[in-house]
């Protein structure tokens, strides 16, 4: 079943999400049949993200017991400091959780490190997001520059940290830093990873940059994913 996870992560990244769900769904049932919850979990990190995107609340709901039945009881790693706060986040969005705001500080390490997984970086993004949507733009800042001064960085990574940190430097109401950063997202992942293109795209648009061709390939993108407009 790691094959299928291996499958999972690879159509979530280039935008075959129908083959992610289809795969992935059928691995975390064969996993909940014979007892692989680590393998079932860490689908779920790569099937929330697109759950959340898709607007479906069903495969949320059914993701949740497995993690609450864990909670508290998840291992402590700089790698499940992200993405198990990522899942209770949207969790928290589906209104199964109480709304929170991750501790900054213990997960400052959790960005040193050359973790570059899309699912790992999907969690970058719930995690950074939720921070910067809190007002807590110090703590934001200070994970994306370690983030940016990891060794090993994939162009995927580097252009989450640019994504980002758009989002950052429009919240800090920097909206020419926030257009460049936004820009450097793109061109690092040239027409590659929809999900993440078109995130970019949000952050551009939301700065006050693009235009009639980027607005075009952000609705298109929406419609090769299936998210609603």
């Amino acid at each position: 079943m790691w094959c299928e996870h291996g499958r999972t992560e690879v159509a979530f990244a280039t935008g075959a999400w129908v083959e992610a769900l289809e795969v992935g769904l059928n691995a975390v049932d064969a996993g909940e049949r014979h007892a692989f919850h680590r393998v079932v979990v860490r689908l779920w990190f790569v099937l929330l993200p697109i759950a959340r995107s898709l607007g479906r609340r069903d495969l949320i709901e059914r993701a949740y017991p497995r993690f609450a039945e864990r909670r508290g009881r998840e291992p402590d790693s700089p790698y499940a400091r992200i993405v198990t706060t990522a899942a209770h986040l949207e969790f928290a969005r589906a209104g199964l959780e109480p709304t929170f705001v991750p501790e900054v500080e213990s997960r400052l390490g959790s960005f040193d490190g050359a973790h570059a997984g899309p699912s790992w970086l999907a969690g970058i993004r719930s995690v950074v997001g939720a921070w910067i949507a809190a007002g807590e733009l110090e703590g934001a800042r200070a994970a994306l520059d370690r983030m940016g001064a990891a060794n090993g960085s994939t162009r995927l990574a580097r252009a989450t940290e640019s994504m980002l940190r758009a989002r950052l430097e429009h919240a800090g109401g920097e909206l020419g830093l926030a257009r460049d950063a936004a820009h450097r997202a793109l061109e690092l992942l040239d027409g590659a990873a929809p999900w993440w293109r078109l995130g970019a795209l949000g952050e551009l648009h939301g700065a006050g940059g693009g235009n009639e061709v980027t607005r075009t390939e952000a609705e298109a993108i929406r419609r090769h994913l299936g998210i609603p407009g």
